[in-house]
């Protein structure tokens, strides 16, 4: 199989708002490629907002740390723990020891089966509530799905 069968076409970070980019990645699902995004928020208190596919992992590293240092990033969000939105997430805690995880309980229940939590470094929070990340505050919403 192709590089590009194996792990998608090849993509860059997109700037989708002020201070605000879509770090794109396109996953093969049999004859299709689905995406797989996650977002870096700059500000006073940087966050990544999901951690990418496995199968992305160097690449999304290379493209987030291109992005913010990873030494000032404060906050890793994941909107939900399956594994297209984990996939750097112990990389990225290892690189960022300032960053505090965002999830919910159930979120870390989950990620718990595969890997330790670092529940010193951690805050839940749930649908409806709010985090400050310095020169902003992020309320969590499901989505209507």
């Amino acid at each position: 199989m192709s590089s590009v069968l194996a792990k998608g076409p090849t993509t860059e970070p997109v700037a989708v708002g002020p201070d605000t980019f879509l770090i794109p990645h396109l996953a093969p699902a049999g004859d299709v490629f689905v995406p797989v995004s996650s977002l870096v928020i700059l500000g006073a208190e940087p966050i990544v907002v999901d951690t990418g596919a496995p199968v992305h992992r160097q690449r999304w590293l290379e493209q987030v740390f291109g992005l913010v240092d990873p030494e000032d990033i404060r906050w890793v969000f994941l909107s939900h723990e399956d594994g297209d939105h984990t996939g750097s997430l112990d990389d990225v805690l290892i690189a960022a020891p300032h960053a505090t995880l965002v999830t919910n309980a159930f979120g870390a229940e989950r990620l718990a089966l595969e890997r330790t939590v670092p529940l010193h470094r951690s805050i839940w929070r749930e649908p409806g509530e709010t985090f400050d990340a310095g020169d902003r505050r992020l309320r969590l919403v499901l989505p209507p799905i």
